[in-house]
């Protein structure tokens, strides 16, 4: 094995190496939305969550991009 085949992800982790196009990045945020309108119009309980569960979830899904940009904002 190579050096260059040793520094590389291997399996699912290869995924968090992939760069994307604006593009690509909005349809997905798109295809997010539609799809949790989709859950909430055929499974409607999830509507009767308390506001509080959903700011959670937010900041939980955000925490990974907040950090990423901060670490490349801050890098010199």
């Amino acid at each position: 094995m190579t050096d260059e085949q040793a520094t590389k992800p291997r399996g699912v982790l290869r995924v968090f190496s992939f760069k994307f196009s604006y593009m690509d990045l909005r349809l997905a945020t798109g295809t997010g939305v539609f799809a949790g309108l989709l859950a909430a119009k055929i499974w409607t309980p999830v509507l009767d969550f308390e506001w509080y569960w959903y700011m959670i979830a937010m900041f939980a899904l955000m925490m990974k991009p907040l950090m990423s940009f901060f670490s490349q904002f801050y890098s010199s």
